[in-house]
């Protein structure tokens, strides 16, 4: 043996022949021994340097210097090298003793070494280096792994070469030298092994063999457990990892969160932590989830047969919800909710509703006919830790998800979205309840904890926002007492609920003294609906009884916990009506005429595709219709109302098929219209017809009120037929908030919201006065019936909101801008810079394009609404960058501005007096001469005209909450208090500067306000500028966070007194400053800059402005254009009866084009004579024929913008070359007017260009 740990020979003899003659654990000595060569040489060993444990015999010839850390010499035996070695000799006290052996043969060490680069296992070669070069008589072979290899000019060839550590050896082919060796390692980026958590063991990594696998638990050189490092081999080892992957901690230090690393050669280490807890997903019944919370009657099962009153068994405790019909989860308890279809768990739903797919595997198509049971018992996904140990057992009683399997649950509804994720569950996932093994081998499971992590792999905690709380009142549609809905963006929050706590404080609005706390259960007490938002109900039962003397009035705190979110708290005070009246007050006859009209729907009267679409929903609504029917004596008005809007909502998406081509039918009779189904009146005996009875005089006749259900914008007139009847005839609304009825009977249903919701107005006619003569019977004697009919025909438009979400959107997308803060003013900013330059590009024209005699300007409007370009954009693109949409702006601004030159000669004349030089007479000539025009046209289109086009219906409809929201990324709260976008005078963005008249970023924006208005602080922070501050003059500047590790600045210019000092802490809302005109200030307004991490952002998108008005885009296709809003006006406008009339004319013409010097609908319009018509012609009995803006206004009476009020015209000047006012339009109240722009259309007045060119408000006499 070459190059032992003793020496660089080694010689070993047979322990059996050794041992037989002479044994060292036996007491036997050896002095020593010695070699004998071939030659006749004899070479002497000694103990400690060359004669080990009896058999071993070393020794050095110089290479080997020491062993064991002492020094060994070596001159005597060099000459050994090259001889033969033929017996040895031991001298014991047993004697001299020979053994002869097979003669050895000493190859000579030449002390040349060599390395080798380690290599990758996929590299051909690997490259060898000697330290010097060998003997010349040195016949190299190389092998690799004793396996021969090929050499090449740096190295050997090397193939399927696995990781870990190999040996090159040169060997002399001759048999003369000793050969060179060294080791090299092969290395893989392949990770071979993870960690199972659950298992608590190495197991092959994905598409790993179990040979590689093994290969790599073989080759494992060290463990190192926290600080301590374990050696696999030598002395002193301990083997951690078995071949199978096992983890042998029986002798090591092992702490529960310690870091293991396991590192082999040639492989990359394999990390984890060591564990004794692991963590899951568990499906828990209710009354396990509940168990350890602190809820009222936590962890009952107790049931109750007793029936709320939708007649549906929900008054047990934590029981099985049996409640859950088709319409209480079929579909949407699939989402977190263990929903057990015909005695399957249902796991979720295909895309398209009509397969439901079970947690066993298996599917089927749905038929909502072969339902026999289906019951909610539980949550499917709640974060459990548990020890490894007793996680099997656990298994065997509960579903579980491991971290790595599927979360997946849900069925696409407008609103609600499925999804499908991966499981992550830590130590701090939010929700975490922990699992203990009792003594008798059940299973108690902990309170829930708090956490910062998501449990879902790759994905924040969210936060629930942009969300509106309401507090319903208390109709019991659904068996409850007390209910708070959540609207706006809650799909998401909808789509992850999982439970809900009700805290109740009673009186204690300081919310310290709780006095009880109430669990719920999905589809008994929770729910969410597919648009309307989560509706979250208490219900006294098994899992609530209030406290004695108390009522539920007073404060509440509820909490919502869903899965993946921080929880989402709500504080409110519960009023007596919010608290659920007794039932029994309901008419049946709405819910029967529903009921009849859905089922009289034909198939063929439909398209095909509404009627896909909206099947299930009716299907599902008129089943919730028919239950309450048949349990009207337990329903309330209210509960009855709302269940109607919803059936309408289904029936409302149906549309009609256009009408079959045939041959002209002959004429026939009017038919009929068929009158509501009614209970027959029993058949009366025939009789002698009886003379015609008159009405009765001194009667005074009332209309049974009747409901009218309207969503979007609802405006239709009540046809009233009066038989024998006369007298006025008086409209009221019973709720103001709801719908507006005018005295001619037209009904203007406001919408609610963010989103257009059912509505309902209930209209009553009174007549008052009606004194009539009546005609008795000559029979009978006695009170004659008052004949009298009133038909009430209703038109309704209706505007839902369908799918949210197209492109990619979730709901929490729906309503908030999903682009970053730089990208989203980016997009701003430039556009504002074209529309500048485009300004500037006009502003020069008579510079750029001189010699013209004249210069005739027809200028469209520059100008764009910040909130429809950001809706836009985010309903089309989401979370766009700016780059991505360059050239769609760059497009979407060519289209909406055209700017065009054209020259125009005119032949004129002018007069030339000439002088007869003879006679001295004087004559006039008409000379003519050429006059030189150009006419600057430029040519503008709403954005918002140009953006529907370009929009999916669906888009449009995130696009029209956007506007509502302004896109929820207000860092700034309200710093007037007031609503202060209709005073901003200069926007955000690029500009023509007023004064330098050249272009300038205008950093923030200016709202003109009275010297001397309050200012508010728009956010907490620390007052960093209390003072002057060159243009600014006096100002103040306020630091504090946007959002975590975001630096939020504001400035507030121009003040005129300021009431903070620098260094002081404020608070949103605390008044800081009055409003002034100091520094560089044409009149008293206030600068406002939004500043986030020191970059400046458009305070419209990111500070509260408190306008609350509702924005609606054009409808594409109407009017032939698709150019205007479909805007809804304050119903309380048109409570005045002149205004009404006035909007009655005016919207006759939405979408007729502007037409130069047009003043009437065959010509069409210009913005003059467009006004002069409607006044003229409206009924309201002016006659002020044609008159010019500038005529107009001279026939109003100015009114300041403060008392402006619908119906009022609005003038502006500067619009195009002309003096005086240049622009009339109609104000219609909230900002906006009804004006011939191009196509006539409503306007928002606030916006850069008519707020640049506003003049006054007129009132027309």
């Amino acid at each position: 043996m070459l190059n032992s740990k003793y020496g660089d020979y080694q010689l070993e003899l047979d322990e059996t022949a050794v041992k037989a003659v002479v044994n060292a654990s036996n007491g036997d000595k050896i002095y020593g021994v010695i070699i004998n060569t071939t030659d006749g040489t004899t070479y002497a060993l000694r103990h400690l340097e060359n004669i080990w444990k009896g058999k071993e015999l070393a020794w050095s010839t110089g290479f080997t210097t020491e062993s064991h850390g002492c020094p060994i010499s070596s001159d005597h035996y060099k000459s050994m090298m090259g001889k033969t070695i033929s017996s040895v000799t031991y001298y014991t006290d047993k004697g001299e003793i020979n053994f002869d052996i097979p003669d050895t043969y000493v190859p000579v060490k030449t002390g040349v070494s060599a390395t080798v680069d380690n290599i990758k296992v996929t590299d051909a070669e690997a490259k060898v280096e000697l330290s010097e070069a060998l003997p010349s008589d040195y016949s190299k072979k190389y092998a690799v792994d004793d396996v021969e290899a090929a050499t090449t000019e740096t190295g050997v060839k090397v193939t399927n070469l696995t990781p870990g550590t190999h040996t090159l050896t040169i060997s002399d082919a001759n048999g003369k030298y000793a050969p060179v060796s060294a080791t090299f390692t092969a290395t893989t980026d392949t990770v071979m092994a993870s960690y199972d958590e659950y298992e608590g063991k190495l197991v092959a990594a994905a598409d790993i063999t179990a040979e590689q696998f093994v290969a790599f638990t073989k080759t494992v050189s060290k463990v190192k457990i926290g600080d301590q490092e374990y050696a696999a081999s030598g002395k002193g080892a301990v083997k951690i990892v078995q071949e199978d992957g096992t983890l042998d901690y029986s002798k090591t230090a092992v702490n529960d969160g310690d870091t293991v690393v396991v590192s082999a050669a040639g492989y990359p280490d394999v990390t984890f932590v060591y564990n004794e807890n692991v963590y899951v997903y568990a499906g828990l019944t209710w009354a396990e989830y509940w168990a350890s919370e602190d809820v009222y009657n936590a962890g009952s099962t107790a049931s109750s047969e007793e029936k709320d009153r939708r007649g549906e068994s929900d008054l047990g405790a934590f029981d099985a919800v049996t409640r859950a019909t088709a319409n209480h989860g079929l579909h949407r308890g699939s989402f977190q909710a263990i929903a057990v279809l015909n005695g399957k768990t249902v796991s979720h739903w295909s895309a398209d509703g009509k397969t439901v797919y079970y947690a066993d595997g298996t599917s089927e198509v749905f038929n909502r006919n072969n339902v026999t049971g289906y019951t909610v018992t539980g949550l499917k996904y709640v974060p459990v830790e548990i020890k490894r140990a007793d996680l099997a057992a656990f298994a065997e009683s509960h579903a579980i998800v491991k971290n790595g399997g599927q979360l997946i649950g849900g069925y696409g509804e407008k609103e609600l979205k499925s999804y499908e994720a991966v499981a992550n569950v830590t130590a701090n996932t939010n929700g975490l309840k922990k699992v203990t093994k009792a003594e008798d081998e059940s299973f108690v499971i902990g309170a829930r904890q708090n956490g910062t992590e998501s449990g879902i792999k790759d994905a924040e905690l969210k936060v629930a926002d942009g969300i509106t709380a309401t507090v319903k009142p208390g109709n019991g549609s659904y068996g409850e007492f007390l209910r708070v809905d959540l609207t706006g963006n809650y799909g998401d929050l909808g789509a992850h609920m999982q439970s809900v706590e009700w805290a109740y404080y009673g009186n204690d609005s300081t919310y310290t003294n709780r006095l009880a706390n109430y669990g719920t259960k999905f589809a008994a007490d929770n729910w969410m609906h597919k648009m309307m938002g989560i509706q979250l109900g208490l219900t006294e039962s098994g899992r609530c009884k209030l406290p004695e003397g108390t009522d539920g009035t007073g404060y509440w705190i509820l909490t919502v916990h869903a899965l993946g979110y921080q929880d989402y708290v709500v504080k409110f005070q519960a009023k007596a009506e919010n608290i659920a009246k007794p039932a029994g007050d309901a008419d049946s006859t709405p819910l029967e005429n529903i009921i009849a009209e859905a089922k009289a729907l034909n198939e063929a009267d439909y398209t095909p595709e509404s009627w896909a679409a909206a099947k299930d929903s009716i299907a599902n609504e008129l089943e919730e219709c028919e239950e309450m029917l048949a349990n009207i004596k337990n329903q309330t008005t209210y509960g009855v109302e709302e269940q109607i809007g919803h059936l309408r909502e289904a029936l409302n998406m149906l549309v009609k098929a256009p009408a079959p081509t045939a041959t002209p039918a002959q004429p026939t009779a009017t038919p009929v219209p068929a009158q509501p189904t009614a209970t027959p009146a029993p058949a009366q005996p025939t009789a002698t017809p009886s003379p015609t009875v008159a009405p009765a005089k001194g009667i005074t006749a009332t209309a049974k009120a009747s409901t009218i259900y309207t969503k979007g914008k609802t405006s239709t007139t009540i046809t009233v037929v009066k038989n024998d009847v006369t007298g006025k005839v008086k409209f009221k609304s019973s709720n103001k908030k709801v719908a507006t009825v005018s005295s001619k009977g037209v009904v203007k249903a406001k919408k609610a919201g963010k989103r257009a919701k059912d509505t309902a107005v209930t209209t009553e006619k009174i007549a008052a006065g009606v004194v009539h003569a009546i005609r008795r019977h000559p029979v009978i004697c006695g009170i004659v019936v008052l004949l009298l009919l009133v038909f009430f025909l209703i038109t309704s438009l209706f505007s839902s909101f369908s799918n949210l979400g197209t492109g990619g959107l979730g709901s929490l997308a729906a309503s908030t801008y999903l682009a970053d803060d730089a990208d989203i003013n980016n997009a701003e900013l430039n556009y504002t810079e074209w529309e500048t330059d485009l300004q500037m590009q006009i502003n020069r024209v008579e510079t750029d394009r001189p010699g013209y005699d004249e210069y005739r300007y027809n200028i469209g409007a520059i100008e764009h609404d910040p909130y429809v370009l950001m809706g836009y954009l985010t309903s089309a693109y989401q979370n766009f960058t700016y780059t991505q949409i360059d050239g769609i702006l760059r497009q979407l601004f060519n289209e909406q501005y055209s700017l065009s030159f054209t020259e125009e000669t005119e032949i004129r004349y002018r007069t030339e007096t000439h002088v007869d030089p003879e006679t001295g007479e004087e004559t006039e000539e008409e000379v003519p001469y050429e006059w030189h025009i150009l006419n600057v046209t430029l040519t503008s289109a709403p954005l918002e005209s140009l953006i529907v086009s370009r929009m999916s219906a669906d888009q449009r409809e995130i696009c029209e909450i956007l506007l509502q929201t302004k896109g929820n990324r207000q860092y700034v709260k309200n710093v007037f208090g007031t609503n202060w976008l209709p005073y901003v005078t200069s926007y955000y963005g690029y500009r023509v500067h007023p004064i330098s008249e050249e272009k300038n970023y205008h950093t923030g924006v200016d709202i003109g306000m009275a010297q001397g208005t309050e200012i508010l602080a728009g956010h907490d922070g620390t007052v960093t500028l209390a003072g002057e501050a060159g243009g600014y003059g006096l100002c103040v500047a306020i630091e504090g966070e946007a959002y975590e590790g975001h630096t939020l600045t504001t400035k507030y210019g121009h003040c005129s007194q300021v009431l903070v000092s620098a260094g002081q802490e404020v608070k949103a809302g605390d008044v800081i400053a009055k409003v002034g005109s100091t520094g560089n200030s044409t009149g008293a307004h206030l600068h406002l800059e939004v500043l986030v991490d020191g970059q400046y952002l458009n305070p419209l998108y990111f500070a509260d402005t408190g306008d609350t008005s509702e924005r609606h885009l054009p409808t594409a296709g109407t009017g032939g254009t698709g150019s205007y809003f479909d805007y809804d006006i304050p119903p309380e406008a048109l409570e005045d009866e002149q205004f009404a009339l006035m909007i009655a004319e005016a919207e006759k013409y939405l979408g007729y084009p502007y037409v130069w010097g047009g003043a009437s609908p065959s010509t069409s319009f210009d913005c003059s004579g467009y006004v002069s018509w409607v006044i003229n012609n409206c009924g309201v009995g002016w006659n002020v024929g044609r008159l010019t803006a500038d005529g107009l206004l001279g026939i109003c009476t100015p009114v300041s913008s403060a008392d402006a009020r619908p119906g009022d015209l609005i003038f502006f000047q500067g619009t195009y070359n002309t003096s005086g006012a240049s622009h009339v339009g109609i104000y219609v109240g909230n900002g906006m007017m009804i004006h011939c722009g191009d196509p006539i259309s409503y306007a928002n007045i606030n916006t850069s260009y008519w707020q640049q060119h506003f003049y006054t408000f007129g009132r027309l006499p």
